[in-house]
């Protein structure tokens, strides 16, 4: 997957999409949104696309993500993520 295109993250039908457009989109257009974590994030107020890259669930799940990377970080010196 390459990062340097969003769109290669996103559902097929909703890759053809001004990225303007895919920020008012359910977050289940992205890849791997299942509609069990769709229903998770509604209940945490989390209704498009760009409600999750706002989020604090996106920030904790990409610092979770480092920690997961790498040994030094501050999770991983603290014991909250076990690798």
């Amino acid at each position: 997957m390459s990062l340097s295109d969003p769109s290669d993250l996103l559902v097929s039908e909703a890759q053809l999409l001004p990225l303007a457009e895919v920020l008012n989109l359910p977050p289940d257009r992205l890849l791997g949104v299942s509609p069990r974590a769709l229903a998770a994030l509604a209940t945490l107020g989390v209704r498009n696309v760009f409600d999750l890259a706002m989020s604090s669930v996106f920030n904790t799940a990409a610092q979770i993500e480092d920690a997961a990377d790498r040994k030094s970080t501050r999770l991983n010196s603290s014991h909250l993520v076990i690798s």
